[in-house]
């Protein structure tokens, strides 16, 4: 896996193939989560960890990481600028 040498943008289009493929997977969907979230694609990130979560409910650490991808999502949204009355 190009993952494990050090080079994860190179290796999302493998992550993706696995995620789709395997739709009841929860692990794959987290790891393509994750890597989308360290290259800071929040919104396809919270897409991948909702379906790892509809694969495995329940599993607490998928629910955390998505409030945590959601939390980055928000931080990164622009500020709405406020007009002086």
């Amino acid at each position: 896996l190009l993952y494990k040498t050090g080079k994860a943008k190179e290796s999302m289009p493998e992550y993706k193939l696995a995620s789709d493929s395997s739709p009841q997977d929860s692990y794959r969907h987290e790891r393509y989560a994750y890597l989308l979230l360290c290259d800071k694609n929040y919104d396809d990130s919270i897409s991948a960890y909702k379906r790892a979560i509809a694969a495995k409910p329940g599993e607490g650490r998928l629910v955390q990481a998505l409030k945590y991808a959601i939390q980055m999502q928000k931080s990164q949204s622009p500020t709405p600028q406020v007009k002086a009355k």
